[in-house]
């Protein structure tokens, strides 16, 4: 959690998103520190980068990585204008796309979020069936009804 409270440390992790020696995998790895350490002003760059990548059936296994770790980076945000963000990480053919936005879409308590999640609950991944299985268990009462 500390990582990142020191100005030159924020600095080098910001200027280490731009250069391009690194991967895409550890850029998001990057991301995802500073959005746990409450970064939250590097929230329209995580969702130009999402923009980027959701839409292409073709990523390769770093472009992947890097996907997912923004999705983790909304996710952990609970950002409610990043709820659109989600909706297309939950219509993704990507199995592991599905899983991880049913992993944070119990931050969005939106109708159409409990129908992801129903949905889900019949996905043929079964960690698709667990993420929206605890996503509904962490929505109380509201969750235990579509359970």
């Amino acid at each position: 959690k500390y990582i990142i409270n020191h100005d030159n440390t924020r600095k080098y992790m910001i200027n280490s998103l731009t250069r391009k020696e690194i991967p895409l995998s550890y850029k998001g790895e990057i991301l995802y520190i500073m959005v746990l350490n409450f970064e939250y002003r590097i929230n329209n760059f995580i969702k130009k980068e999402f923009s980027k990548y959701i839409n292409n059936d073709d990523l390769t296994h770093d472009q992947l990585n890097y996907l997912i770790f923004l999705i983790k980076s909304l996710g952990e945000m609970g950002l409610q204008d990043a709820y659109n963000s989600f909706r297309n990480a939950c219509k993704n053919k990507n199995w592991t796309i599905r899983a991880i936005g049913a992993k944070y879409l119990y931050k969005y308590k939106e109708k159409e979020s409990f129908y992801f999640l129903e949905e889900f609950l019949k996905d043929s991944s079964w960690w698709v069936r667990k993420n929206a299985a605890l996503s509904l268990d962490r929505l109380a009462y509201e969750g235990i009804d579509v359970l």
